[in-house]
């Protein structure tokens, strides 16, 4: 087969890697709504790319249409991957039976099949021409039947896939408005350059514009990733919590406009999402009515809907939304439901019976606690049954048996509700007879019952609420995998340390480790080996820290230690040399023994002075682990700043020999940046005591 040079082609054979090497990475995330499809996508636009490429750097017409054919196994697949992407993404994933993918895939195979004996017919390419331009041999294809087919199909997939993700640009999170401009961008690229070479349009002649459009395709869905957190967040999470709520919530920007509204608001207003978002917030809340007296009593805000029977109480509770700062971004508008709270509440007051024949009804705990002695002077049944205990049991209890809380804090709210009249609203943890704790929301205020003052609280249980919070948060601060914190929470325990280490006079140390040849692993006993040697390799880092020091796994097989309140940078260097002679040890994973090496860069903050940030900082450490990974005598590098001369200085400890894990003899090196590295005459005057 005969080649020829054209920069056409290494642009492509460019784009190609790029866009190979995203699909790789976006792997990674596989476990995330989209990523295998929107990785699949990547690797089908790739493909496109290499036989572009290819194409374009044969010379005879035999081998341009070989490599023309190529491409059609990313051309006939890609709008699917696309179309499967937008639909796990929005939530959709139901709709990608394997009975619909195989239907989706009939005409791209079909495609494929006529590309593969085009000869025969014609129905792809009823004529072929090499043509001579500029010194460059080009292939000019005629388009037959069977491409204006596979050409519509891909369109028809592509528009349906973008109408699907339209829907994240209206959202009103910055967040997923920017993942989907990011979504749209990417994709726009090269269907615009492949409607301006099937139309004739394109700029460079009949070059196809479409593999050029997948550079720009690489590079936002590389923006997305590392920007926009496109494949850790995703809108159906927003979608799952925000809209599946039980209360009403509205979002207020500063000017008091509706600029969100869940299903459960717009269906207590009885309004469309239309008629919320962009007005005002009174004029949303006009058909609601005001109790009289809530705002003075509870300090927050009652109103009513509906007439009779049908009439609904609701507690307008505000809350604001603030910025990292504590500036004010926008308002919370939480409408509960306190119809049978209200009902009740009205009910004691009015008559001892009437509140039994309502409160013994109500799915609402109920209690009654004298202001001066705390005691439980009733309950009803709902309580009884969630707190475990009878009613005689509680009426021998007093307030701090059930709250798990400090009694000079029970004691203020009683305070604030007995003399100054103020209603409580908020949330307890109450304690069960079997000893269990649980999450209650709680509403108290003072009412007059058998001729004295008593305090009403209504209570209701949110423990699976509160867990349910407890555990998204904590899973989005740790890695899925070894449970250890991630990236994220490093970097701000890292930024809080820094700033602290200026009142405690001591150094922050940062260790930054890289398992050496861990891809070889990966790719020669599988990911699932990978993964269980991962979690091993946690388990020894975490056991060779000190009772303090914060450990993550930072991404890949990188991991961060910090080590808060040290003395001197020997000190880290020490923890460093301990698990870098750990992780030395034999590993026996699935029956199979292993043994890997670790590099570690090492870096302190110093005490007081120059303000350090938690990125710097990083940095250091990452140079000072690259030095180390270089020098194959050195499992721990050392960065110290240089007082000769400007640039950064890596301090190499070699590995160890005869128990000696010292700094001293080792080698010193400045580095104006990687990958140079310059020796200079050792440092003797730092030393680490033997272990």
């Amino acid at each position: 087969m005969e080649w020829q040079y054209t920069p056409y082609a290494a642009f492509l054979f460019l784009a190609a890697a790029v866009v190979l090497g995203l699909a790789a990475y976006l792997w990674k995330y596989r476990g995330a709504p989209g990523a295998v499809a929107l990785s699949a996508m990547l690797a089908a636009a790739g493909v496109w790319d290499l036989g572009a490429a290819l194409e374009l750097s044969a010379a005879g017409i035999a081998g341009k249409l070989l490599w023309a054919k190529f491409q059609y196994l990313g051309i006939a697949t890609i709008a699917v991957g696309w179309l499967a992407f937008a639909l796990q993404y929005t939530g959709r994933e139901r709709w990608l039976s394997r009975g619909n993918l195989a239907l989706l895939c009939v005409l791209p195979v079909m495609t494929l099949l006529l590309v593969a004996t085009n000869e025969a017919h014609g129905l792809i390419w009823p004529s072929t021409e090499l043509v001579r331009e500029g010194g460059i041999w080009d292939l000019r294809l005629a388009h037959g039947a069977g491409f204006w087919v596979q050409w519509g199909y891909s369109y028809v997939l592509l528009l349906a896939g973008t109408v699907l993700l339209v829907s994240t640009l209206l959202r009103p999170s910055r967040l997923y408005r920017m993942q989907g401009v990011v979504l749209l961008l990417g994709v726009a690229a090269p269907w615009v350059g492949n409607a301006l070479y099937v139309s004739g349009l394109s700029p460079l002649g009949g070059k196809d514009l479409t593999p050029f459009g997948f550079m720009v395709c690489g590079a936002a869905m590389t923006w997305g990733v590392t920007s926009f957190r496109l494949l850790d967040v995703v809108p159906i999470a927003r979608h799952a919590v925000f809209d599946h709520m039980n209360e009403g919530v509205l979002v207020l920007d500063l000017r008091e406009r509706v600029v969100d509204i869940n299903l459960a608001a717009r269906s207590i207003l009885r309004l469309g999402r239309s008629e919320i978002v962009g007005s005002e917030v009174g004029a949303v809340l006009r058909n609601m009515e005001t109790v009289p007296g809530t705002q003075r009593e509870c300090g927050a805000r009652e109103m009513s809907i509906g007439e009779g029977n049908e009439r609904r109480d609701y507690a307008v509770e505000p809350s604001e939304v603030l910025d990292r700062r504590g500036g004010k971004r926008g308002v919370i508008l939480l409408l509960r439901d306190n119809t049978d709270k209200r009902r009740a509440q009205e009910a004691l007051r009015q008559s001892e019976e009437r509140y039994r024949a309502v409160v013994e009804q109500t799915a609402e705990g109920i209690f009654l606690t004298d202001v001066r002695t705390r005691r439980i002077v009733e309950s009803n049944a709902a309580l009884q049954r969630l707190l475990g205990y009878t009613a005689e049991e509680l009426r021998k209890m007093r307030l701090y048996d059930l709250i798990e809380h400090d009694p000079g804090s029970i004691d203020d709210n009683i305070l604030r509700i007995g003399e100054r009249e103020e209603c409580f609203v908020g949330e307890r943890r109450y304690r069960r007879k079997d000893g269990a704790l649980l999450d209650l929301a709680v509403s108290a205020s003072l009412i007059s019952y058998d001729g004295r003052e008593i305090i009403c609280t209504v209570v209701r249980d949110i423990t699976s609420q509160k867990a349910l919070e407890r555990r998204l948060e904590y899973r989005a601060s740790h890695d899925h995998l070894t449970d250890l914190p991630n990236r994220m929470l490093f970097m701000q325990r890292l930024e809080e340390a820094l700033e602290r280490r200026a009142q405690q006079q001591s150094e922050v140390g940062l260790l930054f480790m890289d398992l050496d040849n861990f891809k070889e692993i990966n790719d020669s006993l599988g990911h699932d080996f990978g993964d269980r040697l991962l979690i091993e390799v946690a388990s020894r880092i975490g056991g060779c820290l000190r009772p303090g020091d914060f450990a993550s796994r930072f991404g890949g097989d990188e991991f961060t230690a910090m080590l808060e309140g040290i003395s001197s940078v020997e000190e880290a260097a020490a923890v460093a040399r301990r698990i870098e002679k750990r992780l030395r040890e034999p590993f026996s994973v699935d029956g199979r023994g292993l043994e890997i090496s670790v590099s570690v860069g090492v870096v302190t903050s110093g005490r007081a002075g120059a303000a350090e940030s938690a990125a710097s900082l990083l940095h250091k450490a990452d140079l000072a682990m690259y030095g180390a990974k270089k020098d194959v005598t050195s499992g721990v590098q050392v960065f110290i700043a240089g007082p000769r001369k400007p640039g950064l200085r890596l301090y190499l400890l070699p590995r160890e020999r005869n128990g000696h894990n010292g700094l001293s003899g080792g080698q010193m090196y400045e580095l104006d940046g990687p990958p140079r590295i310059e020796a200079t005459e050792p440092d003797s005057s730092l030393d680490l005591p033997r272990e």
